[in-house]
């Protein structure tokens, strides 16, 4: 009798789930109820969850059950850190979404200014060349005139001393 009570805990141990089973059935329990809270509740068991029922002892169904829980316990504070990185980079992502939109007001602005101090840079330009040609016509015409006056002051001292010749060549008469 005895060791048929020791063969049927024998086998019981064998037919149990290791730590790695129950760990695979949580993970997948896990990603199930997370796709389905995503979903919106949808069911999303498409394949039933291999489980054993097999009658585990209390202090070892007690040590399974502080394992599952310490296993818990760890992804919900992973769950937890990575919901605060997914929140850290939502609120980067606006605040780099608000600079690269005030970035771009500021290249608009800039492209404007830029636009404008061109145009008004031609219009100097224009300006310039305007006062530059009005400048050569009046030296041009300035020199007309200075030429005339040297013309009209040579043909004067010319005529005056034709007219002292004259006058001398009176006197001698």
């Amino acid at each position: 009798r005895e060791v048929e009570h020791l063969t049927q805990k024998v086998e019981k141990l064998a037919n149990r789930p290791t730590h790695m089973d129950l760990l695979a059935d949580f993970e997948t329990n896990f990603d199930k109820a997370l796709l389905s809270v995503q979903s919106g509740g949808q069911d999303t068991a498409a394949t039933p969850a291999t489980t054993t029922t097999a009658v585990v002892p209390a202090p070892q169904e007690a040590v399974v059950d502080g394992m599952l829980m310490q296993e818990l316990a760890e992804s919900q504070a992973r769950t937890e850190r990575l919901e605060g990185l997914n929140n850290a980079l939502v609120q980067r992502s606006a605040q780099l979404e608000t600079r690269t939109k005030k970035l771009q007001q500021e290249k608009d602005t800039a492209v404007q200014q830029l636009e404008r101090i061109q145009l008004e840079l031609k219009m100097a330009q224009m300006e310039a060349d305007h006062a530059s040609r009005a400048v050569q016509d009046k030296m041009a015409s300035l020199q007309e005139m200075q030429l005339e006056i040297n013309l009209v002051t040579k043909a004067s001292m010319d005529a005056n001393r034709r007219a002292q010749k004259g006058e001398a060549a009176a006197k001698t008469v």
